[in-house]
């Protein structure tokens, strides 16, 4: 999980789109399969991607999923800190 919301990252950030396809596949499986952490990583995962395409609706879409697979554990919820890398690595 770990190496696919980094892997997404560094395709955000270098215009790898096969890359982050790829991720995304990877994500999309792991988000209906996976546990509340796993679910929280995929979403993450394709909110970046959604960002990518500017698709704003389809990336608020996915992080309040993140909000709702933290919901479920003890750990906190969206932080203001979670959205800091996305105006810096969505938009050129």
């Amino acid at each position: 999980m770990i190496r696919m919301v980094i892997l997404a990252e560094v395709a955000a950030r270098t215009d790898d789109r096969m890359l982050l396809q790829q991720m995304v596949n990877d994500a999309y499986g792991a988000y209906s399969t996976g546990s509340s952490v796993v679910r929280r990583g995929a979403a993450n995962v394709l909110a970046l991607a959604a960002w990518q395409r500017d698709d704003v609706h389809d990336a608020m879409r996915w992080l309040g999923a993140i909000s709702r697979c933290s919901n479920h554990q003890s750990g906190p919820g969206l932080r203001p800190g979670d959205l800091h890398g996305a105006g810096c690595v969505g938009r050129r």
